[in-house]
Formats: structure tokens, C-alpha cells, sequence
């Protein structure tokens, strides 16, 4: 059985990224943290190639555009 919850992500704008890494890819900008499941990580996206990723200490996540757009509009509503 699936779980319903898969893949959802959850943005929240306010959050202190630094938390996730101390550096950020050359032309990106972070926008706070995005969580997964059970994993959390800065929320960064990357201009130049117009992609979302979560970074964590140990590894970076390329993150759907859609469902990126979808949790910040949701974190946003708020």
C-alpha cells in the first residue's frame, strides 16, 4: 500500500536554512527549508537552471518544480 503522503513537501519561508549548509551554490538563493517524508534540508533554488534543491549536510535532493511551487504557494496562504 502507498503511503498518501509521498513526495509531498513541506516549505516554510521563515526558516533558518544555515542550519542545512553553510554555503550555497554559485547563483543561488535560499529561500528557507523544505521538508520530505522525514528529511529536511535548506530550500535553495538555482536561477541559472531554474531548479529547486534541498540541501542537507551529507547530500542535495533535485526537488519537482511543481510540487515546489505548490508548497510555497501553500507555506505563503498561511
Amino acid at each position: 500500500m502507498a503511503h498518501q503522503n509521498r513526495g509531498r513537501l513541506a516549505v516554510r519561508l521563515d526558516a533558518d536554512w544555515t542550519a542545512y549548509t553553510d554555503s550555497l551554490p554559485q547563483g543561488s538563493v535560499a529561500l528557507g527549508t523544505v521538508t520530505q517524508g522525514n528529511e529536511t534540508g535548506a530550500l535553495v533554488y538555482v536561477e541559472a537552471l531554474e531548479t529547486y534543491l534541498m540541501i542537507q549536510p551529507e547530500r542535495i535532493h533535485k526537488l519537482t518544480t511543481h510540487k515546489v511551487k505548490a508548497a510555497i504557494k501553500a507555506a505563503s496562504d498561511l
